[in-house]
């Protein structure tokens, strides 16, 4: 018979034992990269979250700007600055011709300008660009492009893509990176004073838990993020270009009016793949920011608590030994039937279709399973 001092100190050690495996679960989410079988997980059950979704999430207003057929050629120079050849990248004149115009309207609600402005590059419309840029207010542009003047330091952030690392199509995007902000939080930032605050122990925002992380919500709208959009009428076009939409009918003032302006490459060179198909890059980061407004990185309260409750009986169970699995049955049988591994599995599809937040059931599975083993090696249990 086990004193009340030892079932407490046991109780207490699997409770300490439990927040730290909670806090890693959070910071599991919150890296890079997922590990084991957590990519698919994620896929499978961002898919689950289409079937329990009972309404749809705010699109917000946009206006989707393409660049892709609106070129020019420029010289290019190697790291000598030498010209090697000529390459061609969007169309800055037309670009100078853009934002002069919603610089004058200044009707708009938020600018992204996802091209890259690198210094290899040039143009002659380049330093119209800069001037521009520089004194626009809500505008953000990609930092990733080499040479970026001084005045344009406060204007830009990172893109952020975050891409899985044997290949796969990804959905989840990471906010904060040891490059700084993205796009989409400094979009988030500028228009409602939000951001996402760092501690030692992880995130908070607005004085609540979140996540540095969130999957990615493509179920709405897809035929005006992926590449076969198709034609459009002019009546209620769903992407505009550049040049033969834009441009060439004077920029129209009340195309623009509270809209958030999307200007990039919609079908050519900036495509990238996941798991609902090709997405262009610049809608990546209009999502990652309506994940933001929708609160798709905040993990609500019961999910951490069902998550601990989770680990705490695990935790007891390594803990106690095989004698307190003997005596309930019902989690002995869990266990030899179906490992640490699948009820974590089943949480990560529920708070995934519910919610946002994923564990990586095989990870963490993997870790009390093998925490076990070394128990019963060093204990002799069978």
């Amino acid at each position: 018979m086990k004193s009340k001092r030892h079932i407490v100190f046991i109780a207490l050690a699997a409770a300490i034992f439990s927040f730290l495996l909670l806090w890693l679960c959070n910071y599991v989410w919150d890296s890079k990269y997922t590990f084991g079988a957590g990519d698919d997980s994620i896929i499978a059950a961002s898919l689950g979250r289409r079937l329990f979704s009972s309404k749809e999430k705010a699109q917000g207003d946009y206006l989707a700007i393409n660049t892709s057929y609106d070129r020019e050629l420029v010289p290019v120079k190697d790291g000598f600055g030498i010209p090697i050849g000529r390459v061609d990248i969007a169309d800055r004149e037309k670009l100078v011709t853009l934002l002069d115009s919603l610089n004058s309207y200044r009707n708009y609600k938020y600018i992204v300008c996802d091209i890259l402005f690198d210094s290899s590059f040039q143009s002659d419309s380049d330093s119209s660009i800069f001037s521009l840029i520089a004194s626009m207010p809500n505008i953000v542009i990609p930092k990733e492009a080499e040479g970026l003047p001084d005045s344009l330091e406060e204007k830009a952030a990172t893109s952020g893509y975050k891409v899985f690392h044997h290949g796969d199509p990804f959905l989840k995007y990471q906010f904060l990176s040891d490059r700084g902000e993205s796009i989409p939080l400094k979009m988030w930032h500028d228009l409602t004073d939000n951001t996402i605050d760092v501690h030692w122990w992880g995130y908070s925002s607005g004085g609540r838990v979140c996540n540095n992380t969130a999957v990615l919500d493509f179920k709405n709208g897809v035929s005006d993020i992926t590449v076969d959009a198709g034609p459009y009428n002019m009546v209620e076009k769903e992407i505009y270009h550049l040049g033969a939409d834009i441009v060439d009918a004077g920029c129209p003032k009340k195309l623009f009016q509270d809209k958030i302006i999307l200007i990039g490459d919609f079908f050519e060179r900036d495509m990238h793949d996941t798991a609902t198909g090709q997405v262009p890059g610049i809608m990546i980061l209009y999502k990652a920011y309506m994940a933001l407004e929708d609160g798709l990185n905040k993990v609500p309260w019961y999910c951490y608590l069902i998550l601990f409750v989770i680990l705490f009986i695990y935790t007891l169970i390594l803990i106690a030994g095989e004698g307190w699995r003997v005596k309930n049955g019902f989690f002995a049988f869990l266990l030899d039937s179906c490992s640490f591994t699948l009820p974590l599995e089943i949480f990560n599809f529920i708070t995934m279709s519910l919610g946002g937040f994923s564990v990586n059931a095989v990870l963490i599975g993997s870790l009390f399973g093998v925490a076990l083993s070394i128990k019963k090696y060093l204990t002799h249990e069978k």
